[in-house]
């Protein structure tokens, strides 16, 4: 009769086969409840900024006849197509003749060829939110940037006093556009703070400005322009 002897391994093989585990802190892997309440009012604040009209209110196309021109509309046109023109000459700007509070402002714009010349980057407008009552140039208010080469840039004007502002530069220049191509800038307006998307990229904030309404407006400054989008919703 044979008998089969059981393998025996040597305490030194069995100990260099055992995995001795290492202690360390222990996460709860779900999200903390202050966390987790913040998860809904984030993603709501994401779908109001990607999907328009989604935070209410009625989009106005702002033509001619809503707006004053400062010193004088005598350099803007509008086209049958609603584009509004100018050839730049006079220095000023047009205002809405409505004042709005927190909105969102969009402004589609082009610079035009001169004499068969391309614009340059230092062709200039801007977008004015916030302007006070009295008109001047320039006049109180917080400019969205439209130049070329610090287009979507924000910046106080007309004495008002400075506003800390932060700009993503390198998203800006991926954004911008060539001069003579349409660029859009929107401009979000909660409680005197401001929000600039270039083409859809947001890229400058502003701290509050310490003001909470007042007209929109566009600028002339020494270059030709086609606006083919000027329009404001209220929040």
């Amino acid at each position: 009769m044979t008998f089969a002897l059981p393998m025996m391994r040597s305490p030194k093989c069995a100990a260099a086969r055992r995995v001795v585990p290492v202690l360390s802190p222990v996460r709860d892997p779900r999200p903390s409840p202050r966390r987790s309440a913040r998860l809904p009012a984030i993603a709501l604040s994401l779908l109001v900024w990607l999907i328009p009209g989604c935070d209410g209110g009625t989009t106005t196309q702002l033509t001619l006849d809503l707006l004053t021109g400062y010193p004088s509309s005598a350099g803007w046109v509008q086209g049958d197509d609603g584009t509004l023109r100018t050839d730049g000459r006079e220095k000023g700007y047009l205002a809405s003749q409505q004042s709005f509070g927190d909105s969102v402002v969009t402004l589609e714009y082009r610079f035009d060829s001169v004499d068969g010349a391309l614009p340059t980057p230092q062709a200039n407008t801007g977008l004015l939110l916030l302007i006070d009552d009295a008109d001047r140039v320039w006049p109180v208010c917080i400019e969205a940037q439209g130049k070329w080469v610090e287009m979507g840039e924000l910046k106080s004007n007309g004495g008002l006093a400075a506003v800390k502002t932060t700009l993503r530069r390198r998203q800006r220049d991926a954004a911008r556009r060539s001069p003579g191509q349409w660029n859009t800038l929107t401009a979000r307006v909660e409680a005197g703070r401001v929000a600039v998307s270039l083409n859809g990229v947001l890229v400058s904030t502003s701290d509050t400005a310490g003001r909470t309404g007042g007209r929109i407006g566009v600028q002339s400054e020494g270059h030709p322009l086609t606006v083919r989008r000027f329009e404001v919703r209220p929040l």
